[in-house]
């Protein structure tokens, strides 16, 4: 899902991309190369994609990009499964928080919300102060 959702933001027709897990450069280099696109990297804390192969993707980047990594999780808390008693899915903190995040980032980068740039951006960047984020951090707007 990441790595497609980067090779999707090569493609200038589409105006902002949120890569769940992300695509490592150790891993795809390729498919974040081409991204033209705002974009907006998640990834839990105990992901398989680990949150230093994504700051390595976030640190290569030109366009302007957001990277957040939420405190705990893993890459089941991307999926809505409610049949495993072992995943939390969605239902999740980490699940929610990421899905607020990405909510108010296609808000900001599709609608023009211009009120939630701080949220992402500035020096009271809302998600950068969040205790809820492990990381959270932006550049390029």
């Amino acid at each position: 899902g990441g790595a497609g959702t980067c090779m999707a933001g090569a493609d200038p027709r589409i105006k902002a991309i949120a890569p769940l897990s992300g695509a490592p450069l150790s891993d795809r280099h390729d498919a974040s190369v081409g991204i033209q696109c705002p974009t907006f990297y998640v990834t839990t804390e105990g992901d398989i994609a680990t949150p230093d192969s994504i700051q390595q993707v976030y640190d290569f980047m030109t366009v302007p990009t957001a990277f957040g990594v939420t405190n705990g999780g893993n890459h089941d808390d991307y999926t809505d499964i409610a049949d495993d008693p072992h995943i939390s899915g969605l239902t999740s903190n980490d699940g929610k928080r990421a899905r607020a995040a990405i909510a108010a980032w296609f808000d900001w980068q599709l609608k023009g919300k211009a009120n939630l740039r701080s949220l992402f951006v500035g020096p009271s960047c809302g998600f950068c102060k969040d205790a809820n984020w492990k990381m959270f951090e932006s550049k390029g707007f």
